[in-house]
């Protein structure tokens, strides 16, 4: 009885350990974005599409305007607290702009989101923010530094 009692100790604990690996994608800790995960020069690229395309409607300094949320301080942090950077990614290319939801490649909303992390006072690093929504799944907004 012993015998059985420890081996489903055993594999209960390794499959534990083997999921929590899977989670944190091959052993690596969780990725927030205050670990840099955007770089300076694509935030910049991002800058001008959000004056572009995203300014008339949440303002020049990402402050909102009439029935648009501000995508940079407390409203925005409080709104992606503990949430994927992927969901902000996909939310943005699924609603924005209004009425051209689509309209701009991966790339140029991945950049747009780059500029909305730096607008937040996230660090920049030497990496470009990925263009996809399975590697943005992967990054975590944390409102506060860890």
């Amino acid at each position: 009885m012993r015998t059985i009692t420890s081996s489903i100790t055993v594999s209960a604990v390794a499959l534990a350990v083997a999921a929590g690996s899977a989670l944190v994608g091959h052993g690596q800790a969780p990725r927030t974005v205050w670990d840099g995960v955007y770089s300076d020069a694509q935030a910049d690229r991002g800058t001008k599409l959000y004056a572009e395309q995203c300014s008339s409607c949440h303002g020049q300094e990402m402050k909102g305007g009439p029935g648009a949320p501000g995508l940079s301080g407390p409203e925005f942090q409080f709104s992606w607290d503990k949430k994927a950077v992927g969901a902000l990614f996909d939310y943005a290319k699924m609603f924005m702009p209004p009425g051209q939801a689509g309209v701009l490649t991966d790339p140029q909303y991945a950049d747009i989101v780059a500029a909305l992390l730096k607008g937040n006072g996230f660090p920049a690093a030497m990496v470009e923010l990925p263009s996809t929504k399975d590697a943005l799944d992967q990054i975590t907004v944390l409102a506060t530094k860890p």
